[in-house]
């Protein structure tokens, strides 16, 4: 199996991908290869699934790396299995979701990140407005996805699971891989707004609750009438 070219700076990553793609086809062949994978003993089974994921996780780290899309028809061209390959981009498009929502935000400079950020915040939590409003108010789809996408995950990090800064900051470097100053700027809105967005997320929770309580009302109402209609189309034939 040949060496890919032109893949700097990332040619390392790719290298591993390829010592994977050599593991699991000396198992499972080069035809077919999810369907010949469940047919594994443990062992390979093993095998197989760790050098999946680290395919996954390779390709996961060049897309962060190149801000972009990952091109299959490069891979394609060394295992042409089509299905092994679209299980792989299935994984990796959802591992990848966030951090590509937030490409736009990142491309900014500081100053404009930090404005957006406070914007944005003040916007959701201190004016109580909705998304379509702060969609009005960024103007732009695509940024305003960014934003929304870091304050939603800000809010279950500090508020739903009130962690720590530690683990606040892990957890959106893992997702969308902001940079230090964006993490302690986001950390002391939502730290010194703390009580303010408690209420927020809290009473948006019971609107939701009462929301699921009232579809499940419907359907249960819908449920006793066909009960209904049928018991009566039943006496109705009962000679």
């Amino acid at each position: 199996m040949p060496l890919l070219e032109n893949r700097e700076p990332e040619g390392k990553l790719y290298d591993d991908i390829l010592q994977s793609i050599k593991k699991i086809t000396a198992i499972c062949g080069t035809e077919h290869i999810e369907e010949m994978a469940l047919g594994l003993e443990d062992e390979e089974y093993k095998i197989y699934e760790k050098e999946y994921n680290n395919i996954v996780y390779l390709i996961q780290e060049i897309v962060r790396r190149q801000e972009k899309l990952f091109d299959f028809s490069i891979l394609m061209n060394q295992l042409p299995d089509e299905g092994f390959w679209n299980s792989i981009k299935e994984d990796v498009d959802w591992a990848v979701k966030k951090f590509m929502a937030v490409l736009p935000y990142r491309k900014l400079d500081k100053q404009e990140r930090l404005e957006l950020l406070e914007k944005s915040f003040h916007i959701i939590y201190l004016q109580r407005e909705n998304r379509k409003f702060l969609l009005e108010s960024i103007g732009d789809p695509l940024l305003f996805e960014a934003v929304f996408e870091i304050l939603m995950e800000s809010e279950y990090m500090v508020v739903v699971n009130y962690a720590s800064k530690r683990r606040f900051k892990k957890f959106l470097i893992s997702n969308v891989m902001l940079e230090e100053d964006d993490l302690n700027y986001i950390w002391d809105l939502y730290n010194q707004n703390f009580s303010i967005v408690l209420t927020y997320v809290s009473l948006k929770n019971d609107s939701r609750i009462m929301e699921h309580i009232y579809n499940l009302e419907e359907k249960f109402e819908d449920l006793l009438n066909t009960l209904g209609l049928a018991a009566k189309m039943q006496e109705s034939n009962t000679p």
